[in-house]
C-alpha cells in the first residue's frame, strides 16, 4: 500500500491509497512539569517548568495574537507575562475553596500573588526547560508558611485535551507533588513548612 507522510504543525498525518487518513500526534501526551524550592536565604521559589516547546509556542501566539517563536530575540520578556498569568502562589485575605479562588482568579479580582522572573531556558530531548524565580508579593516575602498560599499552575489547562499538570515542592526537608487538571487548577500549599 502507498503512503504518503505529510508533516503538520500538530502532529503527522498518513494518506494512504485509499485516501484515508489516521492523525498521529507529535507527542502521546501533554503534561508541564513544575519543579519548586524554596530559597530561604533568598526568600523565593526557584523554579524550573518542562514542557512541550510547541505547546508553548502554539499557546503564546494564540494568547499574543501574534506569532511567536523560541527563536525570537525577545522571547522571554515575551514568555514571561504569559506564564505570569498561567503558573503564580496566590495568597487570600481570607480562607477560601478551591472554586471561590478560581472564580476570583476568573473575575480579575486583585490579589495578593507572586510574580515569575526569568533566569534561562534551555532543550533538552525534545523538552523545553525553562528556569525562573517565584517571588512573593512583598507583604508574603517571609517563611512559606505564613498566609497559606494557593499554587495555580493552568498552564495549557484551557488550550489542550487531556492536559495534566505536576509540581514537585521542596521546602526544608519537606517534598510532596501536586497534581493538576482541567478544574483543579489551584492546590492549597498549607502542608508546606
Amino acid at each position: 500500500m502507498i503512503r504518503m507522510i505529510l508533516a503538520t504543525v500538530m502532529g503527522t498525518c498518513m494518506l494512504d491509497a485509499t485516501g484515508v487518513s489516521s492523525a498521529l500526534a507529535v507527542h502521546p501526551f501533554h503534561v508541564c512539569v513544575a519543579q519548586m524550592e524554596w530559597n530561604a536565604d533568598a526568600k523565593l521559589w526557584e523554579v524550573s517548568l518542562r514542557l512541550h516547546p510547541q505547546d508553548l509556542e502554539k499557546a503564546m501566539t494564540r494568547s499574543r495574537g501574534m506569532p511567536t517563536s523560541l527563536e525570537d530575540r525577545d522571547f522571554p520578556e515575551l514568555a514571561i507575562p504569559f506564564l505570569n498569568d498561567q503558573f503564580f502562589l496566590v495568597f487570600p485575605t481570607q480562607p477560601t475553596t478551591r472554586k471561590e479562588l478560581l472564580e476570583s482568579i476568573e473575575r480579575g479580582e486583585t490579589l495578593s500573588r507572586s510574580q515569575l522572573r526569568w533566569v534561562g531556558m534551555e532543550q533538552e530531548r525534545g523538552w523545553l526547560w525553562i528556569h525562573a524565580e517565584l517571588q512573593p508579593p512583598a507583604d508574603n516575602a517571609q517563611e512559606p508558611t505564613a498566609g497559606a498560599p494557593w499554587l495555580v499552575h493552568r498552564i495549557f489547562l484551557d488550550q489542550i485535551d487531556r492536559q495534566e499538570n505536576s509540581a514537585r515542592i521542596i521546602s526544608g526537608t519537606q517534598r510532596y507533588s501536586l497534581q493538576f487538571k482541567a478544574g483543579e487548577e489551584a492546590h492549597s500549599m498549607k502542608g508546606t513548612p
